[in-house]
């Protein structure tokens, strides 16, 4: 199915704390990332139910990803979101399509420096 036409669920800012970095220094201690994830799915089957065990719980993407965070190390944050969009698709069957937008603070003078993937099944 075309993910354009499916429905979208939606994390906007879900702030998390990774090792990442380029340097051992940078990746000594966790730093602060904001994170916007959408991920696309057909919720006609929650629609029909209103039951949550029928669509995905946006707390337990939340969940997946910090723990995803927890437990690795990324030089870059191009392998960081690969690794969290598998972790996504790995965690969540119906998920057909997931776009990623993953911000750091370490620009000086910018707001936040990143990257945004899209990736579908």
């Amino acid at each position: 199915m075309n993910p354009e036409l499916l429905d979208k669920i939606f994390l906007d800012r879900l702030e998390v704390f990774a090792r990442i970095g380029c340097t051992e220094e940078e990746r000594a201690f966790p730093q602060r990332m904001e994170l916007d994830i959408e991920v696309s799915l057909d919720t006609s089957s929650a629609v029909n139910s209103d039951k949550l065990d029928d669509t995905v719980c946006y707390l337990a993407i939340a969940e997946k990803i910090n723990a995803m965070c927890r437990s690795g190390s990324w030089a870059l944050v191009e392998r960081f979101s690969e690794d969290a969009v598998g972790a996504l698709f790995k965690s969540f069957q119906d998920v057909q399509a997931v776009r990623l937008r993953v911000c750091k603070f370490v620009v000086p003078g910018a707001a936040s420096a990143g990257i945004e993937i899209k990736r579908s099944r």
